[in-house]
């Protein structure tokens, strides 16, 4: 399993520029899956050097199945016809996004491998993990732009962890970024702290975001001169 950290603040590092690589190819991509019978008969448009986009209309409330690639497969996101899954909002419109790098160097998972991004799911999420023995999620808040977060505290320890629907194994995330039931996602965490976790659909990525040990140490610190100064 990968594990990753950040030692800065706990921010969102903006798309462009995050390919340390980007592979444009000449080979256009299309979007297919069970709204389409897999046919290569629906082309994205070449947004930049990295970024392919394509918005469609489904049936509201159908849950789909599906994937970018090129024609014979020779490039494809989610990999290894590991199909991304969705439920179609009540708008019934949605955009999918395929980003053609397979280098990343934005703190994001996956790192190594083409990503499938969806905007405008409406759904909630939540996040299962090793601490509890996923058996309950912690339920993640919109940040906007269909990015979702939540900050929870952990003791010290290697986790095991993923995004689901909320309350549903249906639809679940971990380190294919939206390939459906992949494995998981590992984080460390070196001491007791607080650790957010994202999930950024629209551009198919995924991170738990710890703080360095200095920073916890620090943040130790303040809360004991915190204490001091109220016992005066």
């Amino acid at each position: 399993m990968k594990s990753f950290t950040s030692a800065g603040v706990l921010a969102l590092v903006a798309l462009g520029g995050a390919a340390a690589s980007a592979q444009a190819g000449s080979n256009p991509f299309f979007l297919q899956g069970s709204f389409n019978g897999y046919a290569f008969d629906t082309p994205m448009t070449q947004i930049d050097a990295v970024k392919w986009s394509k918005t469609i209309t489904m049936a509201a409330g159908t849950r789909q199945n599906g994937l970018a690639a090129t024609a014979g497969y020779a490039q494809q996101a989610p990999p290894g016809f590991a199909d991304a899954r969705w439920e179609v909002p009540a708008s019934g419109s949605l955009t999918f996004n395929l980003f053609n790098s397979t280098s990343w160097s934005d703190g994001w998972e996956p790192s190594a491998e083409r990503r499938f991004g969806i905007s405008g799911t409406t759904n909630s999420w939540e996040v299962m993990g090793g601490w509890n023995g996923f058996t309950a999620g912690t339920l993640l808040s919109s940040m906007g732009g269909d990015v979702y977060q939540t900050t929870m505290f952990l003791t010290a320890g290697n986790y095991d962890f993923k995004f689901r629907y909320a309350g549903d194994w249906d639809i679940n995330y971990g380190n294919h970024t939206l390939g459906n039931n992949q494995g998981n996602l590992n984080v460390v965490v070196g001491a007791d702290s607080n650790v957010t976790f994202q999930l950024d659909m629209a551009n198919g990525r995924m991170r738990a975001l710890v703080p360095a040990p200095g920073a916890v140490a620090l943040l130790g610190l303040g809360g004991l001169a915190a204490v001091r100064r109220r016992r005066r």
